[in-house]
């Protein structure tokens, strides 16, 4: 095969009435877009970042990302500090930081659904 198989989404679940509060979190939290919503067989809407990033939040049965598995979301070492305090501001609770041995700054949160996941400050991007 000449081209690596590129990842499109990961699907998430959001069950009942978590299924707008997630949707609405990662747009008005993390300002992502409404890409396509359905409302059957099973509700589903698919958000991005713009950068490539989607994550499809699916109406099903089931508990959320359960930790150590999570999302994780990226910005530059330098901007960690101010995207966390802007996204605590919000209402996102997060767990203390944790720095890495690399530089890198960790610190995880869940979503409306219970999905585990983690903002990152990485010193230097994975590519």
């Amino acid at each position: 095969m000449a081209n690596a198989i590129r990842m499109e989404h990961v699907g998430i679940p959001a069950q009942g009435e978590l299924f707008d509060q997630t949707v609405q979190f990662y747009q008005q939290i993390f300002g992502w877009t409404l890409l396509r919503e359905m409302p059957s067989p099973n509700r589903l809407a698919f958000v991005s970042d713009g950068q490539g990033g989607v994550l499809e939040i699916l109406d099903v049965a089931g508990s959320g990302i359960p930790n150590p598995s999570h999302l994780a979301f990226m910005v530059p070492v330098d901007e960690f500090e101010a995207t966390r305090d802007q996204l605590s501001e919000k209402g996102v609770a997060f767990d203390p930081v944790v720095v890495t041995a690399a530089g890198d700054h960790l610190a995880y949160f869940s979503d409306p659904a219970g999905n585990r996941a983690q903002l990152v400050g990485r010193k230097t991007p994975l590519e």
